[in-house]
């Protein structure tokens, strides 16, 4: 049982469960990796190559520092990719007829929640490869403009129409009707 199932109250029904952006999540530091890989080779072409012309035991020296640099660059972008796919693995994002939610961690789990009605306004924000992929950023605002932001949310447009459709449901919900004036004849 997922842990937003377990916090449901009492008449919630989750409607839609968005997902995070598997390209986003790793795509885009893939892209990172081979952009600074080849500005790496370059650099070492032209420093080895171009500016400072080496032969034998130096050229040695500067190849085992490439390696070593490409090796802690290695590391690095593999650590990035792990903590990534424990994020994706252990987060969890719910629309319900009454709150929209969003839960991240496995160890130290945060949560948060909002009501449907308190929600001002839904902004997305998405760069290039976001429109190219289908994912972006939601950021949702709430009475007293506190602001919260959900990253690399896949079709954030769909989810934004969504959650303007309930918003409105819930809005309808909570207004209460309208009340006939009550025309009383007192006798005196």
């Amino acid at each position: 049982m997922a842990y937003v199932d377990k916090v449901l109250i009492v008449r919630e029904r989750i409607e839609q469960r968005p997902q995070f952006s598997r390209f986003a999540a790793y795509g885009a530091p893939l892209v990172e990796f081979f952009a600074v890989a080849f500005v790496w080779s370059v650099l070492r072409w032209i420093l080895i190559g171009v500016v400072f012309p080496v032969e034998g035991e130096t050229e040695q020296w500067f190849l085992v520092g490439y390696v070593v640099g490409l090796a802690l660059f290695g590391v690095r972008f593999g650590w990035r990719m792990g903590v990534r796919f424990v994020k994706l693995m252990f987060s969890e994002l719910a629309v319900t007829n009454l709150r929209f939610m969003e839960k991240e961690g496995v160890l130290d789990v945060r949560f948060w929640a909002t009501d449907l009605e308190k929600i001002q306004r839904v902004e997305i924000k998405q760069p290039l490869l976001g429109r190219l992929f289908d994912y972006g950023d939601i950021t949702i605002v709430t009475v007293g403009e506190v602001t919260h932001t959900t990253r690399a949310v896949e079709a954030p447009i769909q989810l934004q129409q969504a959650l303007h459709a309930r918003m409105s449901a819930a809005a309808s919900r909570a207004a209460p009707a309208a009340v006939e004036p009550v025309n009383r004849v007192v006798d005196a």
